[in-house]
């Protein structure tokens, strides 16, 4: 038997935040060194967003290839609106499938 979407998407939510990259302090500062870090020498690959209407609350991932990484690998960074941006090693599916997840403003 298949799992249901929402089962899925949750499950993959669950993937991808346990691959967690934390910056090297807890601050905007250091979240942003590390997002600009992995972006300059990664390469996009995705741009993906959960279909919110309201720009503001909407959740942005941005897929990106790494030299550092398994080539299975993304680094994944998401974000909501203008907020902070998280990084995460992850499935690229992985992602695809998390942000159809309610919950992924989360991440």
């Amino acid at each position: 038997m298949n799992a249901s979407p929402a089962h899925a998407a949750r499950t993959a939510l669950a993937r991808v935040s346990e691959g967690y990259v934390r910056p090297a302090e807890p601050t905007h500062a250091a979240a942003d060194e590390l997002w600009v870090r992995i972006a300059t020498r990664g390469r996009i690959v995705e741009r993906l967003h959960d279909g919110e209407r309201a720009e503001h609350l909407r959740v942005h991932a941005t897929l990106i290839e790494h030299p550092d990484l398994d080539p299975r690998l993304v680094y994944a960074v998401f974000g909501m609106g203008q907020g902070s941006l998280s990084v995460y090693k992850c499935l690229p599916e992985d992602a695809r499938e998390a942000i159809r997840d309610p919950a992924c403003f989360n991440l």
